[in-house]
C-alpha cells in the first residue's frame, strides 16, 4: 500500500475521510486511501492560497476533484450515481470542517477572530449549504429506491426548501405528476414506511398540493390569454367572461401650499476628517491615496488635514491572510 507523507492535521483530515467512506461503502484500504490523499490535496490547495472569502465555486471546484477521484479510483464494488453525489458532498464537507477548526485553533490562541470573522464565516456558510445538500441527495435516493425510513416530516422539508423548478425536476425524476408527488407524501405506510402522519402535517400537505395547483392554473390562464388576447377572469356567471374595466375616477383637485418655517441658525464650522493610508501600523511614510502595500488607514480630525503621523488613530483595514509552511498554519497580518 502507498505511504503518504502528511503532516498530524494532514493525516487526520485522511483518517476521518477514510472513516466517513467506510460507513457508507466497503473499499479496498488502497481505494480508501487514494480518495483521502485527493482530500488533503484540496485542503493544501486552500490553505496555501490567500483567500480571504470562500463561496459555492471553490465548495463546487473541490467537490468535482473529489468526485473524479472517486470515479478514478474504485473497482471494488459497483458505485450508483446517488452514492458518488453522496460521498463527494460529504467529503468536501469534511474538507471545510477541517481548515474551519484550524481557524478556530489559532485564533482563540492569538486573538485574531475579528480579522478572520468573514473567512469563517464563509466557510461556515459553506458547510451548512453541504449539509443540506446532502440530506436532500439521499432522501431523494431512498425514494427512488423505495426504502424505508424517511419520515413525511423529513420529506415536506425537503419539499418546502425548493423553488417551483426543483418540485417539478424532483416529481419528473420520480416519474410522477405533482398530484401523485403529494399522494405519495399522504401515503403514510404505505409509500414510506412511515408510521402514518398527524392531522397538523397533512394539512401543510394540502396547503403545498394547493399551492402548486394554483401556480400551474395561474400559468395555464396566462398562456390562454395572450393566445385569445381577452381577460380569462370569470364573473359570477357559470364559465361567464369578465366583466368591462371601469373608467378612471376624475383626480382630485391640489391642496393650498402650506406657510415657509423660519430659517434655522448657521451652526459652528465643523473639522473635517482626514484619511491616510500606510503599510506600517505606525503610519510611517503615510500616503494620501491606499496601494498595493498599504494595511492600514489612520484617521484624524481636525481644521485642517495634519503631516505627522502620530495625530493619526491608524486600524488595519485589509484581512489577514492564511499561509501553510513546513507543517505549521501561519496567519499574517
Amino acid at each position: 500500500m502507498q505511504a503518504y507523507d502528511y503532516n498530524e492535521i494532514e493525516q487526520q483530515l485522511a483518517d476521518t475521510v477514510i472513516n466517513f467512506i467506510s460507513e457508507h461503502i466497503q473499499l479496498s484500504p488502497e481505494e480508501s486511501a487514494k480518495i483521502a490523499d485527493t482530500a488533503v490535496e484540496n485542503y493544501r490547495i486552500i490553505i496555501n492560497s490567500d483567500i480571504d472569502v470562500v463561496g459555492d465555486d471553490h465548495t463546487e471546484a473541490i467537490r468535482q476533484k473529489i468526485k473524479g477521484a472517486i470515479g478514478e479510483n474504485i473497482h471494488s464494488v459497483e458505485i450508483t450515481e446517488d452514492m458518488l453525489e453522496n460521498l463527494s458532498l460529504g467529503i468536501a464537507r469534511i474538507v471545510w470542517e477541517m481548515i474551519y477548526a484550524q481557524i478556530e485553533t489559532v485564533t482563540g490562541s492569538t486573538n485574531l477572530e475579528s480579522d478572520y470573522y468573514y473567512l469563517a464565516d464563509s466557510i461556515q456558510k459553506q458547510i451548512d449549504k453541504l449539509e443540506e445538500r446532502t440530506m436532500q441527495v439521499s432522501i431523494q435516493a431512498n425514494i427512488k429506491n423505495g426504502t424505508s425510513g424517511i419520515t413525511a416530516e423529513e420529506l415536506l422539508s425537503l419539499i418546502e426548501g425548493m423553488t417551483d423548478e426543483e418540485i417539478e425536476a424532483l416529481a419528473e425524476s420520480l416519474g410522477l405528476s405533482y398530484d401523485e408527488l403529494y399522494e405519495l407524501l399522504a401515503a403514510g405506510n404505505d409509500g414510506m414506511g412511515n408510521n402514518g402522519m398527524g392531522k397538523e402535517l397533512e394539512e401543510k400537505l394540502q396547503e403545498l398540493k394547493e399551492k402548486l395547483e394554483k401556480e400551474l392554473g395561474d400559468e395555464l390562464k396566462e398562456e390562454l390569454e395572450k393566445e385569445l388576447g381577452q381577460d380569462m377572469s370569470a364573473s359570477d356567471g357559470k364559465n361567464g367572461r369578465g366583466g368591462r374595466n371601469g373608467t378612471d375616477g376624475r383626480d382630485g383637485s391640489d391642496g393650498q401650499d402650506g406657510k415657509d418655517g423660519k430659517d434655522g441658525k448657521a451652526g459652528r464650522d465643523g473639522d473635517s476628517i482626514y484619511i491616510r493610508y500606510s503599510a506600517e501600523p505606525n503610519g510611517r511614510d503615510m500616503t494620501d491615496k491606499p496601494t498595493s502595500d498599504t494595511k492600514y488607514m489612520g484617521t484624524y480630525t481636525g481644521a485642517s488635514a495634519s503631516s505627522n503621523p502620530t495625530d493619526y488613530t491608524w486600524t488595519r483595514y485589509s484581512d489577514a491572510t492564511i499561509t501553510y509552511s513546513g507543517g505549521t498554519l501561519y496567519i499574517t497580518q
